[in-house]
């Protein structure tokens, strides 16, 4: 009598998940350059595209500002392994009117969004309080008071 013994590999591919690259709350001056990053991770196949919107409003390339996007694969382990894409906003030179929510929407994960806030020199209190209240305090705090110093001496 013949014995035969089957084995399966089953294989189970993870859902891919978007995440943002930096904090959900950015602060940027006015006239500085700004790139916005989310990234693609666990996909065996890459998103067939990465989609941004500012508010409800699809941002193209081909727009007069100079904006683009940019899509870049890293493989991470061999070629087997899960893959990750980031998809990249670029701002070249941002105004005060740039202000809003952005979102990043992959074509195979759920989108994720991040409020740019554009500063334009009026680095008031109050701006940079509620930064610190987003991110870590106690150097925001640090901050405010180099601030205040600088601004009593002119």
């Amino acid at each position: 009598m013949a014995y035969f013994e089957l084995k399966f590999h089953v294989l189970v591919e993870q859902l891919p998940t978007t995440e943002l690259i930096g904090d959900q709350n950015r602060f940027v001056k006015a006239g500085s350059k700004v790139a916005l990053h989310c990234i693609i991770r666990g996909t065996l196949d890459p998103p067939s595209y990465i989609i941004w919107f500012k508010g409800q409003t699809q941002v193209t390339d081909d727009n007069k500002s100079g904006w683009y996007t940019e899509i870049d694969r890293h493989i991470f382990g061999n070629a087997t392994d899960n893959q990750n894409t980031i998809g990249s906003l670029i701002i070249p030179f941002v105004r005060k009117k740039d202000s809003g929510n952005y979102t990043c929407q992959p074509s195979n994960s759920a989108s994720v969004s991040v409020d740019l806030h554009v500063l334009s020199g009026e680095y008031s209190a109050s701006a940079i309080m509620s930064a610190a209240s987003t991110y870590c305090p106690n150097i925001y705090y640090l901050l405010l008071i180099l601030l205040l110093v600088v601004l009593q001496k002119t």
